[in-house]
């Protein structure tokens, strides 16, 4: 495995690298800065069965940088980088910085505000965690499609394949291995969004994700019988340990976003997340966050 560091040292070469690529054939090239900043609550950080859930409180922030170039037949490529940090109140060991590149080729199938649309993209992130077994890469490609069916209504469907890694730890049982925060998955989700007021944009989004996914808690012999890989996880506490095992997931998204300008917003979301594990290793989370959100 590429030592993290390396890793990211590669992104940002690559990205520096497109930028010249992009500047020497387009002297006028304009390129589009956004930022984000939120605070948040998750009340169940290591996907536990609720007797063993923790909760806790993140501040995160991000800024981005996108180039666009638009075709005479409807598409258009875009490219560009991405740096975030999310810092925790109680869980220092999860805090992390992730620096990102991503590639998206856009298809409109007509002229007008109206026409339906699709995309493929592609993103990968170095991350890294004050945890260091969970630092590694996160790679994303993902097909989405949609129409704006009127002034009002806005309708989009998306799948995408993950792929995560991850450092991983020394072994914790004989013949078993210790890569848990390790994941691969491929998800399918929708949105629609409702505009009542040109200032107000409410949505509502759901996704179903099949795949790994990894379970912080105490020993117990369910979830070992099931489980792919075990290392303990000291982000989370003494004497408790991270399980990857394979499951359904259900997410549900409920968000209101409040136009300050027509280049920043206020977004605030809620979410009610499900997974079913294997062996009947279950557990639910709440998420909330407040989110601003601006274009330079």
């Amino acid at each position: 495995m590429i030592p993290l560091r390396t890793g990211a040292l590669l992104v940002a070469q690559a990205f520096c690298i497109t930028i010249g690529l992009v500047s020497a054939n387009q002297a006028a090239a304009h390129w589009s800065f956004d930022g984000a900043a939120s605070v948040s609550y998750d009340n169940n950080l290591g996907n536990a069965r609720a007797e063993n859930s923790v909760g806790d409180r993140a501040l995160s922030a991000s800024i981005a940088a996108t180039q666009s170039e638009y075709r005479e037949d409807g598409a258009s490529i875009s490219w560009g980088g991405r740096l975030a940090g999310e810092r925790f109140a109680e869980y220092g060991g999860l805090d992390n910085l992730a620096l990102a590149a991503n590639v998206a080729y856009r298809r409109k199938m007509d002229l007008g505000a109206f026409a339906p649309w699709w995309r493929v993209s592609w993103s990968s992130s170095a991350l890294s965690y004050r945890d260091h077994a969970r630092n590694g890469w996160l790679h994303q490609a993902e097909l989405a499609a949609g129409r704006r069916l009127d002034e009002r209504y806005n309708l989009g469907l998306s799948f995408r394949v993950e792929k995560r890694t991850a450092a991983g730890s020394p072994d914790q049982a004989p013949g078993l291995s210790a890569d848990a925060f390790s994941q691969l998955s491929k998800s399918l989700g929708v949105n629609a969004e409702y505009a009542p007021d040109r200032d107000v944009v409410l949505s509502l989004g759901g996704e179903l994700r099949h795949g790994d996914v990894v379970s912080t808690s105490p020993r117990y012999r369910q979830v070992f019988l099931y489980s792919k890989a075990i290392a303990a996880d000291p982000a989370l506490g003494s004497d408790v340990y991270a399980y990857r095992l394979t499951g359904n997931t259900l997410s549900v998204k409920l968000g209101m976003a409040l136009f300050l300008s027509p280049d920043s917003c206020v977004h605030i979301g809620v979410q009610r997340i499900l997974t079913h594990g294997e062996g009947s290793n279950d557990y639910a989370k709440n998420k909330v966050a407040v989110s601003w959100l601006g274009n330079f």
